[in-house]
C-alpha cells in the first residue's frame, strides 16, 4: 500500500507514480492515470498520510493537494482475516473536471480501483513469497 514510488511498476494503470516530496510522516506522490481509453488523463499530487495500523488492520489515507480534478481522495485499508488472508480495500473519491457523462468516468474510476487492489495484491504476495 506504501510502496508508492513502485506503484507504476505494478499498477500497470498508472502511466506515472513519483515521490514528489516528503512532510514529516506524509509522503507526496504524484499520480497519472489515463483514463476514456487514453484520450485523456488524471493527475494529482497526493499527500498520503502515514500508515495507521494495529493487530487487526493497517489505513493509509490520501488527499489531493493539486490536479487536474476538483477532488481526489484515496484509503487503502487492509484487514487481517486470519493468519495467511488479509482483505485489501481501497476507496477512491475522485471529482473529475473531463466533460464526459458521470456514468463512464465512474466505471473508469471503478476499473482502476479494482486494478490498483488486483495489482498490489499480486506484489504483496510476490514480496511474500520471496521472504
Amino acid at each position: 500500500m506504501t510502496d508508492y514510488r513502485h506503484y507504476e511498476d505494478f499498477i500497470k494503470r498508472f502511466e506515472k507514480a513519483k515521490v514528489v516530496g516528503r512532510d514529516g510522516d506524509s509522503t507526496d506522490v504524484y499520480l497519472k492515470v489515463p483514463i476514456l481509453h487514453g484520450v485523456s488523463s488524471v493527475w494529482a499530487v497526493v499527500r498520503f498520510g502515514a500508515l495507521r495500523s494495529n493487530a487487526r488492520a493497517g489505513l493509509v489515507q490520501g488527499k489531493m493537494l493539486k490536479g487536474n480534478v476538483d477532488r481526489l481522495d484515496a484509503m487503502w485499508t487492509a484487514r487481517k482475516i486470519d493468519d495467511t488472508n488479509t482483505q485489501l480495500d481501497l476507496m477512491l473519491h475522485i471529482a473529475p473536471r473531463v466533460p464526459a457523462p458521470n456514468s463512464i468516468i465512474t466505471k473508469e474510476v471503478m476499473k482502476a480501483a479494482h486494478k490498483a487492489v488486483t495489482s498490489t495484491r499480486n506484489q504483496a504476495e510476490k514480496v511474500y513469497k520471496n521472504k
